[in-house]
């Protein structure tokens, strides 16, 4: 797992806290439950969807992004074996 992905529930919590509010506000804000809630501030994520950690990060000012892991696609692998099946 990540760091960043990990740090996740830090995070929320963090700027729940910042913001003075309780996780059955920033719950009720979000439509989620309370333990729910709880739940990704304690990085759980066995029931948590996506769209519900999108909406607690919007409510916090943050949003959810997509970046490069740095790790190679398939479409690089599929290239680097054909490459080394050319040189054979």
């Amino acid at each position: 797992m990540s760091d960043s992905f990990e740090q996740l529930g830090f995070v929320v919590k963090t700027l729940r806290k910042q913001r003075g509010w309780s996780q059955s506000q920033l719950a009720e804000m979000a439509g989620l439950d309370r333990t729910t809630l709880g739940m990704l501030e304690r990085n759980d994520y066995t029931d948590i969807g996506i769209r519900k950690v999108q909406r607690v990060l919007e409510l916090l000012g943050k949003k959810l992004l997509v970046a490069n892991a740095g790790l190679p696609t398939l479409d690089d692998l599929l290239a680097a074996q054909t490459q080394g099946e050319a040189h054979e």
